[in-house]
């Protein structure tokens, strides 16, 4: 789990808060990413193959490319070695906005255009249901590549969004994944991660005996939606 300080959260200051899965970095503690990576690398020496480093190498660079000029509240990163090594990566920027104005309207079509302009003309969309009703999209699509390392021919990026609790504002989400196989589980983490999101005044925790049940529940129906597509 992660907190961070929105800076463009009105009075009182607010935090964001969401879960997510073990093993992931927070951006915020990386300064330099080529050289966190290389000292991240040496901490597998001796069981990392060279296969699954050179893929692990490009997929971060590319990740890293994708997600230049992107600000953002939260941003992580997360390897897997199973089925295939992958590089996962994803952003969250919670857009704040006055309800019921023009331009708070404007302010979210702006950011909602900015992020899916990373897609290209060639995504494809699905939905999924919150735990508390609110309805989210999730926009993805494969990118190819050449590049002999990235052995699944390609890698997958995706943009989601969920109206923030409050009905605020909304929340943002950029998604990254280095194995085109993987897309469904991509998919499932960001509407997890997006289902876990809540905004806290600054220094407040969530509740303690908060269920996960309902986030997964969603990721269970998402999987279940994509699978008969």
């Amino acid at each position: 789990m992660s907190e961070t300080a929105t800076p463009t959260s009105p009075e009182p200051a607010m935090q964001i808060w969401q879960r997510m899965p073990p093993g992931w970095i927070e951006f915020r503690a990386i300064d330099d990413p080529d050289a966190w990576w290389e000292n991240y690398l040496a901490s597998g020496e001796g069981w990392l193959s060279e296969e699954a480093t050179s893929a692990l190498t490009t997929a971060f660079r590319m990740g890293i490319s994708a997600f230049a000029g992107t600000s953002f509240d939260f941003a992580g990163v997360h390897l897997t070695f199973d089925p295939a090594p992958a590089v996962w990566l994803m952003c969250t920027q919670v857009v704040r906005t006055t309800k019921d104005s023009a331009a708070a309207k404007s302010a979210v079509d702006t950011h909602r255009t900015l992020a899916l302009a990373k897609l290209g003309p060639n995504g494809s969309a699905t939905t999924f249901t919150a735990g508390d009703g609110r309805v989210g999209t999730i926009t993805f699509t494969a990118v190819p590549s050449d590049d002999p390392a990235l052995t699944s021919g390609g890698v997958l990026v995706a943009v989601g969004e969920l109206p923030l609790p409050d009905r605020g504002g909304s929340a943002f989400l950029t998604g990254f994944c280095s194995d085109l196989s993987q897309f469904h589980d991509l998919l499932i983490r960001m509407a997890f991660t997006l289902d876990t999101l809540q905004l806290l005044p600054e220094g407040q925790q969530p509740p303690a005996d908060q269920p996960e049940q309902e986030a997964q529940t969603v990721g269970s129906e998402l999987r279940g939606i994509l699978d008969q597509g």
